[in-house]
């Protein structure tokens, strides 16, 4: 999200969210929880304690990110502040304790793989850390480093990996 119009300078990664029921309102105080199911990367569901005034909630109209102080039951919404707490999927509640709803199943298996590298060997922080980002957001994306020290992503096809390499 970073250099998406409208969107907060902190907000690196903005989730795609779905409000199921009540209203979201960030800035009025209160906690929500993040729940997270155990998945292949995770060792065991986490529950992460979220201030509701640390989100920042957008709607999302077409590249540009629009803040909004509001978002009622059925609304499709941008969430920024949620720093490295969701991995690929994760569910909001206003009550702790909450299961988490199963990760969204991909049709899409990853089927072209390519090896990365940086164009000078200082820019290998900023690959490993863009890679990392990519995998957390995309879950039709594996990322991996071999014991060669190679990076490699997997991706859908060719026109998903332009746009995650872009």
């Amino acid at each position: 999200a970073a250099g998406v119009a409208g969107a907060h300078p902190d907000d690196t990664f903005v989730g795609f969210a779905r409000v199921f029921s009540g209203s979201l309102r960030p800035g009025g105080g209160g906690t929500l929880y993040l729940h997270r199911a155990g998945a292949d990367g995770d060792a065991a569901p986490a529950e992460v304690a979220l201030e509701v005034d640390s989100l920042r909630v957008y709607v999302l109209m077409g590249r540009a990110l629009v803040p909004t102080t509001h978002v009622e039951a059925g609304s499709i919404c941008g969430l920024g502040g949620l720093g490295s707490a969701v991995l690929k999927s994760a569910t909001l509640s206003s009550v702790g304790g909450c299961p988490a709803f199963e990760p969204l199943a991909t049709r899409g298996a990853p089927i072209v793989q390519v090896a990365l590298e940086p164009e000078q060997l200082g820019g290998l922080p900023q690959l490993q850390a863009g890679l990392a980002l990519l995998a957390r957001a995309d879950p039709s994306v594996e990322v991996a480093q071999l014991s060669s020290g190679e990076h490699v992503i997997s991706t859908c096809g060719e026109v998903h990996l332009e746009r995650c390499l872009h």
